[in-house]
């Protein structure tokens, strides 16, 4: 008794990646006598036969086991004792029906099942057919009277998931699993329970997994999984199923899985919960005899739990490139929420996660990252993830934009109208909202974000530096003539490269100049060449677009006009957007 519990203890504490390594002092005919060694008597054909076996040493996740009866070769064929080493070490679960002579084998983590018959080589594996290279057979050792079943050792092994290399002399066998428990009785009460649970199994292939079984083969509608985004748990959920394994909780430590808990509820159902690490994304897959989860290592550089009543739609995300920092706005106040549940930091490009809360009640999470960072937000199940990168890794398409003039420079003024806030309400204010929404497919930058100098010069410098696509620079014309208005764009012959799809600078004034002209119901002045230094120093196709006159004697009230601002944004967000889908599809 005092020995099988310390077997019992062995099974559940076994954590280690599983690598089987079988010694052998060597192999002696029956005829010989020894000490040192134990006999088997086999029934072969009906008659009994004696065959010796070595005081092999077999160790399992680095302890050693000493089995009542190891491996034995008859007729030329290592044969494995099933109850001594495939359940007993290797916790593979079986049932013996003695009536007819009947054992119904399974991996350790259920999803294979063989049958196989005494005196027989017929094998099914999962409902197939097949036939072993030898027969099942049946004896008893000198030193233990119970029955012991011996089966062929290679083709067994590699049919519930292991893998043998090496000599006999010096056998080594792997296999993915890690860790696994199995209830040692799978009989359970049919007229209350449709099915029962009874083991799982932690697996490590190219991907870890946890898989759990049910004694019969189970309905996918019976099965259910249930994320706990907070505390980075999911539930696999057997319905009406009897838990053959009490309530207990398994600490594994191994990967990505921290434990796996057990229990079943009033409602009958039995509830499997695994706890995995933060660093860790899931995929769920129901099988014949239960449910499996496996891990991969996120991609996400970010991952933080919604509050219950949040909706990922309701997220708003404001860039603050320029500090290294972007902001995630999540409307009502769950500061405290986040402090229970930190956002988790999976990147090392991440200098900086604060959570405060806004002056309108919201709660803003502040990432502050090393050097430039594009980021993109993606929803989960309870949870949100973050992905930043280099700008060209993250974007598909990028627009540098450009609102002329700025701080000490006016640029032209008519009226009290100065040219430098013009560019910045429509360049900026507005155009925001559509290249900063979801529905957005372009990433826009901007040289300047409020009432601020910059340098003529430096302007062109930002495309490489944000690794923009295009370039548009905004601005406003003015004349002495006050009968002067309209619309013109202009582009440099010093930059004029056409791309891979024919697109150049000169393309993208006209197609600009057509669809402001067309959407604004402005006058058209046409497209002209020009070595403006923002366009001529560039390194990607540029335009600067002269939207209207100032001092314009019609052009200047609809500039004035906010709606007139808003729609002249809106048509160079549209006409963008089209001309990355037509010459820049990625």
């Amino acid at each position: 008794m005092e020995e099988q519990l310390k077997k019992c203890i062995l099974r559940l504490f076994t954590t280690a990646v599983l690598l089987i390594t079988i010694s052998f002092a060597g192999f002696y005919p029956a005829a010989a006598s020894a000490a040192n060694l134990n006999t088997i008597i086999v029934m072969q054909n009906g008659e009994e036969k004696e065959y010796n076996f070595s005081d092999s040493t077999i160790t399992y996740n680095e302890i050693s086991y000493h089995p009542e009866i190891s491996p034995v070769l008859i007729d030329a064929v290592w044969m494995i004792p099933l109850r001594s080493v495939l359940s007993d070490i290797l916790q593979c679960h079986y049932e013996y029906n003695s009536e007819k002579q009947i054992i119904t084998l399974r991996s350790p983590a259920g999803d294979t099942m063989i049958q196989l018959t005494v005196d027989s080589e017929q094998i099914t594996i999962n409902d197939t057919t097949a036939a072993m290279p030898c027969k099942l057979l049946a004896g008893s050792a000198a030193s233990n009277q119970e029955t012991e079943f011996l089966l062929p050792m290679d083709y067994i092994l590699e049919t519930l998931g292991f893998v043998s290399i090496g000599n006999i002399d010096d056998l080594t066998i792997e296999s993915d699993y890690i860790y696994s428990v199995q209830a040692q009785d799978v009989s359970f009460d049919t007229a209350n329970y449709r099915n029962a649970f009874y083991g799982f199994a932690v697996t490590k292939s190219s991907k870890y997994s946890v898989r759990t079984a049910a004694v019969n083969q189970i309905a996918s509608s019976d099965i259910s999984f249930k994320q706990n985004a907070k505390d980075y748990i999911v539930t696999i959920k057997y319905k009406n199923t009897k838990n053959l394994l009490g309530t207990n909780e398994y600490s594994i430590k191994k990967g990505p899985v921290v434990s796996v808990s057990i229990k079943e509820n009033s409602a009958k159902t039995t509830c499997v919960s695994i706890c995995y690490s933060q660093k860790y994304i899931y995929t769920q897959k129901t099988s014949s005899y239960g449910g499996m989860i496996s891990f991969t290592k996120g991609s996400f550089s970010m991952k933080a739990a919604l509050p219950d009543n949040v909706k990922y739609s309701k997220i708003k995300t404001t860039d603050q490139y320029w500090k290294n920092k972007f902001l995630i706005v999540i409307p009502g106040n769950y500061v405290s929420f986040y402090k229970k549940y930190p956002p988790f930091n999976n990147s090392s490009g991440i200098k900086k996660i604060a959570v405060t809360k806004t002056s309108e009640n919201n709660t803003k999470i502040t990432v502050t990252t090393v050097g430039l960072k594009g980021y993109q937000l993606s929803s989960g199940d309870g949870f949100f993830t973050v992905k930043i990168g280099a700008p060209s890794k993250i974007y598909d398409n990028i627009i540098m934009l450009d609102a002329g003039h700025g701080g000490k420079d006016y640029g032209a003024v008519s009226h009290g109208v100065k040219e430098k806030d013009l560019n910045l309400s429509v360049l900026y204010t507005y155009a925001k909202t559509y290249f900063d929404s979801t529905t957005s497919n372009v990433k826009a930058y901007w040289t300047r974000y409020d009432d601020t100098f910059i340098n003529l010069y430096e302007r062109p410098k930002y495309s490489a530096k944000y690794n923009a696509d295009l370039f548009l620079s905004l601005h406003m014309n003015s004349s002495a003539n006050s009968q002067a208005n309209g619309t013109e764009v202009y582009y440099s012959s010093n930059n004029n490269t056409k791309n891979a799809s024919g697109f150049n600078s000169k393309l993208f004034a006209k197609k600009m100049q057509a669809a402001l002209v067309g959407n604004l119901n402005t006058k058209d002045r046409g497209v002209n060449q020009a070595g403006f230094v923002v366009i001529k120093n560039n390194t990607v196709p540029a335009i600067l677009v002269e939207l209207g006159f100032v001092s314009g004697n019609s052009d200047r009230a609809k500039l004035k006009r906010k709606a007139y601002q808003k729609q002249a944004a809106k048509v160079i967000y549209e006409e963008v957007e089209e001309i990355f889908k037509k010459y820049y599809n990625k």
